[in-house]
């Protein structure tokens, strides 16, 4: 530690600008990686630095504060890399639980003069694995009016990518939605996407990604179901703060222009905003925008909007 405090323990990860590892006599603990001034291990990690890079191997002694020595065989020349470009380190002794990172909230409004209620739910769950990634997750909004009418906005997400080199990945997804105020009973998707990370560091990121997706849509008239293909050019940024309590913003913006169906284009927008009550629980303000120029038969809009306020957990 830059304090001159020396800590035996064995490294679990670094993200987010917090070093997690565990100790015989403390469990685990959460270690501020600027406060770090040398690592040594001889077991093996995967290192990404901020421009994107993969480094892999061993952790021998540097000899200097502020430096990370990675060597990937015992007689090979270690590469030395300065500890402020390093943003990600994973142990590859990692176990199955390790690797993954779940996620649930919930949430419930009511609103006396409207007589309106809203419930929410959504739940994730992400595996990271050396250079492939992949998950599910879903969410649930219900709104209920005074006539007991009730519409419904639903989305169920899975991904598979792979880090092709560098800041650049290749991806798989496929998913299936409903949105009532959109006339949309149902809407599955399957696609291929490429991302890129324009930026990367210990707090945040902002990748871009393209690609196309098929579609198959059943309207909320029963009408008979309409295949189309979309493009899809997706803005993601993510913010975190680490230090206690934690906070992190999420905003995804994606446009879907169609290629087989003349001047329809869909824009979907998210963001996010968490902060930890206490260890692990955090209170949520999300907001969800759609837009469809051209909906389903049976639409009563172009476009939805919903404001979500819940509690949630993650590990």
């Amino acid at each position: 530690m830059r304090n001159g405090d020396t800590i035996t323990c064995e490294i679990k990860e670094m993200a987010y600008g917090k070093l997690r590892a565990k100790t015989d006599d403390m469990g685990t603990v959460s270690i501020e990686w600027d406060k770090v001034a040398r690592i040594v291990s001889r077991y093996n990690f995967l290192i990404k630095l901020n421009s994107g890079s993969l480094v892999y191997g061993q952790l021998p002694d540097s000899g200097e504060d502020g430096v990370l020595n990675v060597a990937s065989g015992l007689k090979a020349e270690a590469t030395r890399v300065p500890l402020k470009q390093v943003v990600n380190i994973e142990s590859i002794r990692y176990d199955f639980w390790d690797r993954i990172d779940l996620s649930v909230s919930a949430g419930f409004n009511w609103t006396k003069a409207s007589e309106t209620s809203q419930a929410n739910i959504a739940a994730a769950a992400d595996y990271k694995g050396r250079i492939y990634r992949y998950g599910i997750g879903g969410d649930s909004v219900l709104t209920t009016e005074r006539d007991n009418h009730t519409t419904r906005r639903q989305n169920l997400e899975l991904y598979w990518a792979r880090v092709v080199s560098g800041r650049l990945q290749s991806g798989v997804n496929g998913g299936l939605q409903r949105n009532d105020q959109l006339g949309l009973n149902l809407r599955s998707s399957a696609g291929l996407n490429l991302g890129y990370l324009l930026l990367m560091s210990r707090h945040l990121e902002f990748a871009v990604h393209g690609g196309v997706d098929k579609t198959r849509e059943w309207s909320s008239l029963d009408e008979p179901p309409e295949t189309s293909t979309e493009g899809v050019f997706s803005l993601n940024f993510t913010f975190f703060r680490y230090d206690s309590p934690k906070t992190d913003l999420t905003v995804n913006a994606d446009v879907y222009p169609s290629l087989t169906i003349a001047d329809r284009v869909r824009f979907e927008f998210y963001t996010a905003l968490r902060h930890e009550l206490v260890s692990d629980f955090f209170v949520e303000l999300k907001y969800y925008e759609s837009q469809d120029n051209r909906p389903p038969a049976g639409a009563t809009s172009t476009e939805d909007r919903a404001v979500v306020f819940s509690l949630g957990w993650t590990k």
